[in-house]
């Protein structure tokens, strides 16, 4: 039996226990969008991206749009840690893309 196969009920079953429903996520956190990202783009969350911009992974906030996307930000800081602007990028969970605008 595949350990992430959802059952007829909509269930994911892990090892003979179901877990949660998939329907029941209101907000995706930067982690999930991180780990959903990493075929498309596989560079935005590197570790030498952040350290240029001064970002960490807890410095993303992420925000649910109307039309079913999620916005990601977080501020770019230099090298003195002087905010500079902001990343902001929007997540597309029908294809798993982060889309400028």
């Amino acid at each position: 039996m595949d350990s992430n196969r959802l059952t007829d009920d909509g269930l994911n079953a892990r090892n003979g226990r179901d877990a949660v429903l998939t329907n029941t996520i209101k907000t995706m956190t930067i982690y999930q969008i991180k780990q959903l990202t990493a075929e498309t783009a596989p560079y935005y969350f590197s570790k030498d991206s952040m350290r240029f911009f001064g970002q960490t992974m807890k410095s993303f906030k992420v925000s649910k749009c109307e039309d079913g996307r999620y916005q990601i930000s977080a501020p770019m800081k230099d090298s003195r840690g002087v905010v500079m602007g902001e990343s902001v990028r929007y997540f597309n969970p029908s294809d798993n893309t982060l889309e400028l605008q």
